[in-house]
């Protein structure tokens, strides 16, 4: 009710401050008639949204939109009204000047029953700020998941490595002795290290992981077995291996076990 008579005030001033520098009567710009027209005829064209909304803040915009529409109806028939009366083109101007303040009355109103913007429309910026905070922490948290597991990856891949590494070794040492007691002599291709099958087939145009594959394969591993050791899925392997007979132009494993 406060802001409403300081509004009100505000206007007023404003009006006869108006009148006062133009010189024009201020008893003048009182018509109730006019004001009557333009009051009812906002009533009346709100009535339909009574029955559409039942929030009183969107019946009350559409009232204040509706005081300007009756203002507008209400000056053109004053107006028109003017034009038909036996008084002919006397006074002509001045008439349509008074017959102008429908028009003034309904921005006057407009004015003072216009709903002002809530003061709680400025808050929903700190909810949105909240929001992408949690949106934020949480691609942190994804991204912390992810990165553990391809540690893991990673480190299980090295581990991998470091046992064919020392069974490499092994081989290579007992392949050794066996040379030295003149038996080494009668090796064949499946005395073949798991290191050397590996770099035989990435010789042959393999990629490493496609290599790796291979020398699984070639031990007699199934696609869900290599999968598992590898940390891969089964459809993976099974492009690896489609992969790798093209390469080596091949057909079956057991073609691959025998190269």
């Amino acid at each position: 009710m406060k802001k409403f008579i300081v509004k009100f005030a505000t206007v007023i001033l404003y009006v006869l401050m108006v009148a006062y520098l133009s010189e024009f009567k201020i008893g003048l710009l009182l018509d109730w008639k006019a004001l009557a027209a333009v009051f009812s005829g906002s009533l009346l064209f709100s009535v339909p949204a009574v029955f559409n909304t039942d929030s009183r803040s969107s019946w009350r915009n559409t009232f204040c939109k509706n005081i300007i529409t009756a203002g507008y109806i209400a000056t053109f028939l004053f107006l028109f009204a003017r034009l038909n009366q036996p008084k002919g083109y006397e006074n002509l101007l001045a008439d349509i000047a008074l017959n102008c303040r429908p028009l003034l009355y309904s921005l006057i109103l407009y004015i003072l029953l216009k709903p002002e913007k809530p003061a709680e429309e400025d808050e929903p910026v700190g909810d949105v700020t909240e929001e992408s905070e949690s949106i934020r922490e949480d691609c942190e948290q994804e991204g912390s998941v992810l990165q553990e597991k391809n540690m893991k990856n990673i480190q299980k891949e090295y581990a991998q490595k470091e046992v064919l590494k020392e069974s490499a070794i092994e081989v290579k040492e007992s392949t050794a002795g066996r040379y030295e007691s003149g038996i080494g002599q009668n090796t064949d291709k499946r005395d073949k290290t798991a290191e050397q099958i590996y770099y035989a087939f990435r010789n042959k145009g393999l990629t490493q992981r496609e290599a790796e594959v291979a020398r699984l394969a070639c031990s007699g591993r199934s696609n869900k077995e290599i999968a598992e050791e590898l940390v891969i899925s089964e459809t993976t392997v099974k492009k690896h291996m489609q992969h790798i007979f093209e390469k080596l132009e091949i057909g079956s494993r057991e073609e691959l076990r025998n190269m």
